[in-house]
């Protein structure tokens, strides 16, 4: 439960800030981060870990180029929860997938996408991150249901 609280309280601390000012700092995602590492490892569920660093390698050697640093640390801070929760790197990419998707269908109601498929205006992305999170949540627990 408190690495619920925890992770909540990092990604939407960090989607506030990026939302407000479009800086986050990079400190937002550590407590999160942290907790559920530390979870992993004090119930021995060291297979969720290479997932974690796969994700965390992707997100900062692939997905870099696209978007900001802190982007790419709310995608880790996500594998590391979704880890927690049972998921796995199959999951960690339908966030992003449901992430891109909230963030294409708002800014193509906003006409913010210009011919070649890039917005026309940048917007932060982070609140998006979130938005993929709770699908991904509903989703699953609506299935676990």
């Amino acid at each position: 439960m408190i690495c619920v609280l925890v992770f909540w309280g990092s990604i939407l601390s960090a989607a506030w800030s990026d939302a407000r000012t479009t800086y986050v700092r990079d400190i937002l995602f550590a407590p999160g981060i942290i907790c559920c590492i530390g979870i992993l490892i004090s119930k021995q569920e060291w297979s969720a870990l290479p997932g974690i660093l796969i994700m965390a390698v992707l997100q900062i050697f692939l997905f870099s180029r696209m978007y900001g640093g802190a982007d790419c640390l709310a995608f880790v801070l996500c594998a590391a929860y979704i880890a927690v929760r049972g998921g796995s790197l199959k999951d960690d990419l339908l966030v992003m997938l449901y992430s891109v998707t909230v963030l294409a269908l708002v800014q193509a109601f906003r006409k913010n996408i210009n011919r070649k498929g890039n917005l026309k205006q940048p917007v932060a992305f982070i609140p998006y991150i979130v938005a993929g999170m709770v699908v991904w949540t509903v989703t699953e627990e609506v299935l676990r249901w």
